[in-house]
């Protein structure tokens, strides 16, 4: 039984949620439903693609485990959670066990969630026909526990509660997202907290500042306690992590 006890509603009857996914998953993801069979959750089995969690009426949760880094090829991972975000506009990501680095996982990771970040996609909802950019939410967990909290706060929202706030991604009050948003810079330019929150501070979004060290360093190195030795491995870096899709860096920078 998985230890939800930090959970803030402990006394609920969690045979009233329910989660709907496909039977058929990978190893990560059969561990995650299993726990969720454990507590009482009411699992459905639909033709969904592995990975996702559809949590109705509006809630969607796509599964990414670090294990999932090794068995399947990132561009096939890209393209799912594309097709993921663009279906289910107001879904997040789940990045579960990515607490635990090492020097392949984290390039496949860079790879990943650089190009979601540079090739966002133009959407429209039945909410608004106008179409607007779709970012990656990212909510980064430590283990299963975590997913199983992610999941069932969404299943509380969207289930039981009388007035279930939308997840937007257009809402001007996004205090876990810029939680992500930090988390995903401190994990693709391997810096501390402080100086992803000054980036953040300068730039409105995590693709805007990949894009100012590749193309417009100077801004990066007019900030307070960023210079040359940070742009140089990170513009490297983002150079050769891109998928010929992205932008790319400059072939010469005569500033350096």
């Amino acid at each position: 039984m998985p230890d939800i006890s930090h959970h803030s509603s402990t006394n609920i009857d969690y045979s009233k949620y329910h989660i709907q996914c496909n039977q058929d998953q990978s190893k990560p993801q059969m561990k995650l439903v299993q726990q969720l069979i454990d507590l009482g959750v009411e699992i459905l089995y639909f033709q969904y693609p592995k990975h996702w969690f559809i949590i109705p009426s509006q809630g969607a949760a796509y599964h990414l485990h670090s294990q999932d880094l090794r068995s399947n090829s990132i561009e096939a991972l890209i393209t799912d959670i594309r097709n993921f975000i663009e279906k289910y506009p107001y879904g997040i990501i789940i990045a579960e066990g990515f607490h635990r680095w090492g020097e392949s996982n984290r390039k496949k990771w860079q790879l990943l969630i650089t190009n979601l970040f540079f090739t966002p996609l133009d959407i429209s909802t039945a909410h608004s026909k106008s179409k607007h950019t779709a970012m990656p939410i990212f909510i980064p967990g430590r283990n299963t526990a975590d997913s199983i909290e992610i999941l069932l706060r969404i299943a509380h929202r969207e289930q039981i509660s009388d007035l279930p706030p939308k997840l937007s991604r257009i809402s001007e009050k996004r205090v876990f997202l810029a939680d992500a948003q930090i988390y995903l810079i401190k994990g693709l330019l391997n810096c501390g907290k402080k100086k992803a929150i000054k980036l953040l501070e300068k730039f409105d979004s995590p693709a805007a500042v990949f894009d100012a060290i590749i193309n417009s360093p100077d801004e990066i190195t007019a900030i307070s306690g960023f210079g040359k030795k940070f742009i140089r491995p990170n513009q490297k870096m983002l150079s050769e992590i891109l998928l010929p899709t992205a932008p790319t860096a400059p072939t010469k920078n005569e500033d350096f």
